[in-house]
Formats: C-alpha cells, sequence, structure tokens
C-alpha cells in the first residue's frame, strides 16, 4: 500500500521488517514456501531501492533473489518457480538497461523469454500470455535502444497481438494498460521512421485508453502515463510545425509532473518533471528558464545518481543548449 502510495521510505521500513522475518525461517526451516518468500522479499527491497535511483543497491537484491529462484526452479520444476525465475531475470535485465548495459539487458530479457514462451505453451493462461508480453515489451525496447527498428517493431506487434486479445478477454485495467503501452511503442518506432502520421494515430489510441483510466482509477502509474500520451502528441504535433498545439499538449503533461513531484517526490518523478521542462523550452517563450530548470534537476540526480548515465547525458545535452 505504501509503494503504491508513493511512501517509499515507509514502504522500504515494512519491507526490511518483513526480510528479517523471511530470512529468519528460511534459516530455521529451509523449506521451499520459506525460500521462496524470502526471494519474494529481497525483490520487493530491490524494487523499492530501483524506484529511489539505487541501482546498485537494487541489483545487489535481485541477485540474492534470483539465486534462490535458480535453486528452486531445480530442485522443483515447478510452473511457479520456473515463472519466479523467469521475474528474476526481468527484473536485472531492468536493472543493466537502466546502467546502459543494454547487451547484458538483452541477454536477461532472452533467458526471460524463453522461460516464458514455455510456460505459455503449457498453460496458456492469462498470467502467462501477460508475462510473454512484457517480456516481447522489453526485448523491443532493447532493439529499439540499439537502432534495431525492423526488429524492434516485430517485437511491439507480438505483443499488440497479446495486449489486444487480453483486453477484449478481460477488460480488467491491466489489460488496458498493457494495450495502451503498445500503441505507444508502435507509436514510437512509426515516429523515428517518419511515419508521422501514423505515430499519432498510435499516440492518440493509447491517450483514449489513458484518459479513461485516469477517470477510473486516479492512480498515480496511470496519471504518469496519461502524461506521457500528452508528452508524445506534443512531439509530434511539434514535429509537424503545429507549434500551439504542441504547446498545449506539453502543458498538459507539465501540469501532471508538476502534481506527481509534489505528490511522491521519487527519482522517476523528478526526472520526468525535467523532460517536461525540456520540452517546454522548445514551445514557449521562455526557452531559457524553462532549460535552466531541466538543468538543475539533472544536475542533482547526475551527482547523486552516477550509476545511471542518462541524467548526466541529459544534463550535457542542456548545457550545450544553453550555450
Amino acid at each position: 500500500i505504501a509503494q503504491a502510495q508513493g511512501r517509499l521510505p515507509e514502504a522500504q521500513r515494512y519491507y526490511e521488517q518483513d526480510i528479517a522475518i523471511s530470512e529468519q525461517l528460511a534459516e530455521e526451516t529451509g523449506t521451499v514456501e520459506a525460500r521462496r518468500k524470502m526471494s519474494v522479499s529481497y525483490n520487493k527491497l530491490g524494487d523499492i531501492a530501483q524506484a529511489q535511483g539505487r541501482l546498485t543497491e537494487a541489483q545487489r537484491y535481485y541477485e540474492q533473489s534470483l539465486v534462490i529462484r535458480e535453486q528452486l526452479a531445480e530442485e522443483t520444476g515447478t510452473m511457479d518457480a520456473r515463472r519466479d525465475l523467469s521475474i528474476s531475470y526481468n527484473k536485472l535485465g531492468d536493472i543493466a538497461r537502466a546502467q546502459g548495459r543494454l547487451a547484458e539487458a538483452q541477454r536477461y530479457y532472452e533467458q526471460d523469454l524463453a522461460i516464458r514462451e514455455q510456460l505459455v505453451k503449457e498453460t496458456g493462461t492469462v498470467k502467462a500470455r501477460r508475462d510473454l508480453f512484457v517480456s516481447y515489451i522489453d526485448l523491443g525496447d532493447i532493439a529499439a535502444a540499439q537502432g534495431r527498428l525492423t526488429e524492434a517493431q516485430r517485437y511491439y506487434e507480438q505483443g499488440l497481438v497479446i495486449s489486444e486479445q487480453l483486453a477484449e478477454e478481460t477488460g480488467t485495467v491491466q489489460a488496458r494498460r498493457d494495450l495502451s503501452i503498445s500503441c505507444e511503442r508502435l507509436g514510437d518506432i512509426a515516429r523515428a521512421q517518419g511515419r508521422l502520421t501514423e505515430a499519432q494515430q498510435y499516440y492518440e489510441q493509447s491517450l483514449v485508453i489513458h484518459e479513461k483510466l485516469v477517470e477510473e482509477t486516479g492512480t498515480i502509474g496511470d496519471r504518469r502515463g496519461l502524461s506521457v500520451c500528452y508528452n508524445k502528441l506534443g512531439g509530434i504535433a511539434q514535429a509537424q510545425g503545429r507549434l500551439k498545439e504542441a504547446q498545449q499538449y506539453y502543458e498538459q503533461d507539465l501540469a501532471i509532473s508538476e502534481q506527481l513531484v509534489e505528490k511522491t517526490g521519487t527519482v522517476g518523478a523528478y526526472d520526468d518533471l525535467a523532460i517536461s521542462y525540456y520540452k517546454m523550452s522548445f514551445v514557449s517563450d521562455s526557452k531559457q528558464d524553462y532549460l535552466q530548470k531541466a538543468l538543475a534537476i539533472w544536475s542533482q540526480l547526475a551527482e547523486q545518481f552516477p550509476s545511471n548515465p542518462s541524467y548526466a547525458q541529459r544534463r550535457d545535452i542542456v548545457k550545450q543548449l544553453l550555450d
């Protein structure tokens, strides 16, 4: 609950109490259940560390979880044990990607994919298919980051097929979120390949979904998703010379980003706010003021989290623009 509401230090305290008990029970009993619970506890602490930008610490927690899950998968071979193992590979892939180690991230995601494809063949459950969707999106992200856009598009299209099926079958909030992610990613590819009208259509599909989700849930994640839609539609309008429309989208994005910083104060929220300031600088008369605000945030994040190179890269880009 604390984590979902953005109260990360409080969430961390609860998870630390949890891990103390989990470790003790695993040592006393050595049962599969106790060891699995300990692996979940490590993952939870890793999630908090990752959300706060402490990537090296998050990696240590995820690696502790991985050791346990590899043992349990080998000992039991159950579907649950193999799914847990795939989650560990996925989380370590996320850390490697955030730190710019894309080839390593891809290896983790491919290990994750192999397990999840097998589980879909064996079970065909909604959960297994949703896990496979995540793997396709992650591998698409790696391919896109490395400039392999056609390959990225194939992964995203595979993800789109699954997300459309699950949204139609279940109608759940999660399924609709996944569908919006598929549309957004395919919009990114279309934009990168110069197909701006197609990109706009994908982003508008994502926007419609997110507007409904925010109305239904009001969660931090859905509000952030809506801000991303505004940001991307602003980018299309800007690229097509519709600067007034771009400014309106960016202002909607900025308003949400400021609210989320005030609400959560997380590293990710501050990074999103800096991006909003950066985008506003291209369509506003106050270009220098917005760039200075973005520079202040990224300079602080780069100093605070040197293990994440993206903050320093963004800081340097803004410095060059100001010069």
